[in-house]
């Protein structure tokens, strides 16, 4: 294998992603900071934070999260 391409994939039910995604989002600071100060403030643990230059997603247990990701997709939206 030359280490390109997709090298594996998994998944399982259960989770719930937040994806943010604003243009120039790498050259503004604290976007990311802001969205986990919500989180943390509904405390909701996070699974994990894949990222890329202009995108952000949070992934949460969906038992975790019930009841409570609209109110945090909402503050981070402001």
């Amino acid at each position: 294998m030359d280490g390109e391409g997709v090298i594996g994939i998994a998944g399982t039910d259960g989770f719930i992603e937040i994806k943010i995604h604003k243009f120039g989002m790498n050259q503004r600071v604290g976007v990311g900071e802001k969205a986990l100060r919500i989180v943390r403030k509904n405390n909701v643990p996070i699974e994990q934070i894949p990222m890329s230059i202009d995108r952000m997603s949070i992934i949460f247990r969906k038992e975790n999260l019930v009841g409570k990701e609209k109110q945090i997709a909402s503050d981070i939206a402001k």
